[in-house]
């Protein structure tokens, strides 16, 4: 195959501010992404009944793994193709790819189907809102790749937009219905308008970017493919199946409306988990760049300088969400679920492991059968744990299985990078400057605990005084302690947008 050097699309001179550039948009768009998803989980959770909310949740969260199931790593295998694929034939893999999602989403729409009848036969009566989301994937999942496309084709400006517009888009579909007193079958239907919206978007996009010539794949294109991807598709498939093992074992065992109540507490905080899968979408061509040139200490150095930088946006972020647990959850979902908010602090504990994007040196590296293992391990341990402690301690046993399952799996993806690597476990990962940023983060929580607690006001006014007294807590003895110095202040102003005479990014 005739191929072209990622090193041809890099950014010239000023290669490291527009990476951080680039990746402050990604943050920026991905963080409205998130809120908005939030807010519209949030205003149904106060607009429906709660049998009603959680029969939604569990018709959204079906939607969610078999789409998972669907996409077979496709979209991720955008970002190493258009690496080494001609320009001219950049429009003819695009279009490849999505042609074989549609095949797959059909199959996805039966199996969508299938499982409304089988829940349904479980007192879940949800077949009325599969119909119309077995409708919404096949339409869907085919405009998956058009974020992941003009991201590698250096279009970040055009992915943050249409990440943005997406967004509002969907929470609309979602919103709308339910504030009007539509029945939540409603709500589902205005998601396949939802859909409808997207393919037109997606269309321009492709039209628009990707010039139309005569190049051709070759033959077994689709096979190279598939054979890159699948790996990353089972990842996906056993991480989403991680992701909901949780929540599954709630719904069987447990009544509808505690899962309801969970459901609202076993979340991740999205902006979180962004910044480093953001990051790490923008230097995935740089890491390709090193690796195919053979230059493993270029790949280790951008790899662990970005988990340190990461580190000191992370960790303190995640102690913040623990400490305002409670008042987050009142605020957002009526005090009905405050008992989500134990849910919710253990969940956020879970991002401690969010530092990086591990899989993106494996997929740099085409070591992308280490993903599916590292996933299928974590899917496997949370399997066997979250029965037992569901059946021990409740709602709170499923959350602890999850954060247990996360542990166990991040050590074994960094003694798996190790491994492929050949180096040291302390070439992989920062381990020092990790726990020197966790402890002073945690440190940093005990005056904002302790002024709220000797305050007792009311949820959104211990919520205010915790914030503000905690992140200039962790910001002053960051400085003080060496973690972060003003390169790394600069680099954070950067990465949410504030800066001055910062590079244009394409």
């Amino acid at each position: 195959m005739t191929t072209s050097s990622p090193a041809d699309q890099s950014s010239g001179p000023s290669e490291k501010t527009a990476l951080a550039s680039k990746a402050s948009i990604l943050v920026v768009s991905k963080a409205v992404g998130g809120i908005t998803r939030i807010a519209g989980i949030a205003i149904l959770a106060r607009l429906l009944p709660k049998p009603d909310f959680g029969l939604l949740s569990f018709a959204l969260l079906t939607y969610l793994a078999v789409t998972s199931l669907a996409q077979l790593g496709l979209p991720g295998s955008v970002f190493y193709y258009l690496g080494i694929v001609k320009e001219d034939a950049h429009r003819a893999f695009v279009f490849l790819i999505s042609r074989i999602l549609f095949y797959i989403a059909v199959g996805g729409a039966l199996l969508l189907l299938l499982i409304g009848l089988i829940a349904s036969s479980r007192g879940y009566d949800v077949v009325g809102l599969m119909i119309p989301l077995a409708f919404l994937v096949i339409i869907e999942l085919p405009t998956y790749p058009i974020q992941n496309v003009l991201i590698a084709l250096g279009k970040t400006k055009q992915a943050a937009r249409v990440t943005i517009l997406f967004s509002f888009v969907l929470f609309a579909a979602m919103v709308v219905p339910a504030a009007l007193g539509r029945p939540i079958q409603t709500v589902c239907y205005a998601l396949v308008g939802y859909g409808v919206f997207r393919v037109i978007v997606t269309s321009i996009c492709f039209s628009h970017e990707l010039e139309k010539t005569g190049a051709t794949l070759p033959g077994d294109m689709v096979w190279q493919v598939l054979g890159y991807s699948v790996p990353l598709g089972i990842a996906d498939l056993l991480w989403k199946i991680n992701q909901f093992i949780d929540k599954y074992v709630v719904m069987f065992l447990l009544p509808v409306v505690v899962f309801a109540e969970y459901s609202v507490g076993a979340w991740e905080i999205p902006l979180v988990p962004m910044i480093a899968t953001s990051v790490a979408s923008v230097m995935m061509i740089p890491l390709v760049t090193s690796y195919l040139e053979g230059n493993k200490e270029e790949l280790l150095s951008l790899w662990t300088k970005s988990i340190t930088k990461v580190s000191v946006m992370v960790l303190p972020l995640m102690v913040m969400f623990v400490l305002i647990s409670r008042e987050l959850i009142v605020l957002l979902f009526s005090r009905e679920y405050e008992g989500a908010a134990i849910v919710f602090s253990i969940y956020s504990l879970t991002l401690f492991q969010r530092v990086a994007d591990y899989s993106a040196v494996l997929k740099a590296i085409n070591k992308t059968r280490v993903i599916t293992a590292w996933a299928g391990l974590s899917a496997v341990i949370n399997l066997i744990l979250s029965v037992p402690f569901v059946l021990w301690l409740g709602m709170v046993g499923a959350a602890i299985s999850t954060l247990i399952a996360t542990f166990i799996a991040w050590l074994y993806v960094l003694l798996a990078l190790s491994q492929v690597l050949n180096v040291p476990l302390r070439e992989v990962f920062p381990f020092g400057f990790y726990c020197r940023t966790l402890t002073v983060a945690a440190l940093a929580s005990i005056p904002a605990l302790l002024a709220a607690r000797m305050i007792d006001a009311s949820a959104a006014f211990d919520l205010l005084i915790k914030v503000a007294i905690y992140l200039p807590v962790f910001a002053t003895l960051a400085t003080l302690t060496g973690l972060a110095g003003r390169k790394d202040w600069r680099f954070l102003a950067s990465l949410v947008g504030i800066r001055r005479g910062r590079a244009r990014p394409q």
